[in-house]
């Protein structure tokens, strides 16, 4: 990456007040529909989900579901173990929130959450609460480059990372290298970016041998804040057409994710339209 991008990418001084009054919170909003368990989030209440979490002894895994990973979901018992384990599945993708509005589900657009945007307010919150972060993942030129200009970007950020190169055959050497490494820099927030599903099978191997509060899985974060992969405009997201941009940037990469996978869930949403319309729903709230 060259200079010229990080100059374009001034830094942001964080100086917040987080003191908050004492509100009574609301309750989770926790609904199962197409075959998987989420919790409805806009941008605050995920931050306010990360500064309950604690304690580094126990850490809490904050995963997602968008349309790919309810897909995975359904053919896939390690994929479904692995989410088991998992204290917050939040909504990626607007087309989950179509899905569950059709369902007659209290979802709004806000409740999707995906961290192409949500990144880099992430950070600059940990920034102003003084959180410690970790990046694990992305191809070692890609890690070399973008750790170097989120620091740029966030000055005050205390973030360390590494590539997600790295041989993650459970308990050998590297992998257990790549731990001791995290759990000395003691993060509050550890993302992972090895790709799906490769990030939730490692994290499920060896989430009780790391020690951070909160663990994000992220997929392919850091190619975006490096230009690696082209970032698609806000616009397309709120709108429900990332997946357009990407499929036109990468069509030999995502066809069958997008134009695939899709009608694999099509019984499922039928199963839950049917139970919804007999007031027998199964995507109806849940208590998670």
């Amino acid at each position: 990456m060259s200079d010229k991008f990080i100059d374009v990418l001034p830094p942001i001084s964080v100086d917040v007040d987080h003191r908050r009054l004492e509100v009574p919170q609301a309750p989770a909003r926790n609904y199962s529909f197409l075959g998987v368990k989420v919790r409805a989030m806009n941008f605050g209440e995920l931050v306010d989900f990360v500064s309950q979490c604690d304690d580094p002894e126990n850490p809490k895994l904050i995963f997602y579901h968008n349309l790919h990973s309810a897909y995975m979901f359904k053919k896939d018992p390690a994929f479904r173990a692995a989410y088991e384990q998992a204290a917050a599945v939040y909504i990626d993708g607007v087309p989950l929130i179509w899905a569950g509005r059709s369902l007659g589900l209290n979802l709004a657009i806000e409740d999707r959450i995906t961290f192409v945007d949500s990144f880099e307010p992430l950070l600059a919150e940990a920034a102003g609460r003084k959180w410690r972060v970790f990046y694990l993942g992305s191809l070692p030129k890609v890690s070399a480059a973008g750790l170097p200009c989120l620091r740029h970007r966030f000055p005050s950020l205390m973030l360390e990372g590494r590539d997600g190169y790295f041989d993650q055959t459970l308990g050998c050497s590297e992998t257990r290298k790549v731990i001791e490494e995290i759990n000395e820099f003691k993060p509050q927030i550890l993302f992972v970016g090895l790709g799906m599903p490769r990030q939730e099978y490692w994290l499920a191997h060896n989430v009780s041998l790391l020690r951070a509060n909160a663990i994000f899985t992220c997929g392919a974060t850091m190619d975006y804040v490096t230009g690696e992969v082209r970032r698609p405009p806000e616009l397309m997201g709120k709108l429900g057409f990332y997946w357009l941009f990407r499929l036109f940037n990468q069509p030999g990469y995502l066809w069958r994710r997008y134009l695939v996978e899709p009608w694999a869930l099509l019984g499922l949403w039928l199963r839950d339209f049917i139970k919804s319309r007999r007031g027998k729903s199964s995507s109806s709230v849940l208590s998670m």
